[in-house]
């Protein structure tokens, strides 16, 4: 039983260490709790048999609270990778990390499946099995994911660079020029300024369409 329980501290550091801003586990505390409770039983046992089972009663118990933290660590892992698409854009990960698209993704959401499955497992010596591999996989790939964003951020950057000169707002921005150039060389005198206005924007509209397509044909 005591490989179990180091298997079950080392999945207890996981927690503290990407769960530690949401507090611990309070039901896989209550389970240690209650393993323990189990092993103080068995030491004041006299017969053989009434100390078997109650190590056996403490090592479910072990194992219920394993699962329990393992859970929340993929939850948790989870919801950090889907939390990067509000960080920075799918265009600007799958640039500096390919296997965001190819890997991470398809594995994450696989994941979110298995996680109902797992909970229908009787066998809590599976459950924590099936989760103890999907964790060392999940934490990787989130390690990875952590490592490019910086890069990734230097992406976002440039695209709402880019984004503030796209066609349709330096169309507008054109269009607000001439409508100010209209006004002050006196240019329709008669038209009132708000059709001056208009008239500008879609003059700026038309103008900036054909220098878009324009650069499409040449690419």
């Amino acid at each position: 039983m005591s490989d179990i329980y180091k298997s079950v501290k080392h999945i207890f550091l996981l927690v503290e260490y990407y769960n530690g801003k949401k507090g611990i586990v309070v039901s896989s505390v209550n389970e240690l709790r209650s393993a323990f409770d189990h092993v103080m039983r068995a030491m004041t046992k006299a017969e053989k048999e009434g100390v078997l089972d109650e190590i056996e009663s403490a090592r479910k118990h072990l194992y219920r609270a394993a699962y329990d933290a393992c859970e929340v660590i993929v939850l948790d892992r989870l919801e950090y990778i889907e939390s990067l698409k509000n960080k920075v854009s799918f265009k600007a990960l799958a640039a500096v990390y390919p296997q965001y698209v190819t890997e991470v993704l398809p594995f994450a959401a696989q994941l979110k499946k298995e996680i109902v499955e797992v909970r229908q497992v009787d066998d809590l010596v599976v459950r924590v099995k099936e989760y103890e591999d999907k964790i060392t996989k999940l934490i990787e790939y989130s390690e990875m994911l952590e490592q490019h964003m910086p890069a990734a951020d230097k992406i976002k950057d440039k695209e709402e660079v880019s984004a503030m000169f796209s066609p349709t707002v330096l169309a507008a921005v054109f269009g607000v020029v001439l409508v100010a150039a209209a006004i002050l060389v006196g240019v329709f005198p008669n038209l009132p300024i708000y059709w001056q206005a208009i008239a500008g924007l879609v003059v700026g509209f038309i103008a900036f369409g054909l220098i878009g397509r324009k650069r499409g044909g040449n690419v």
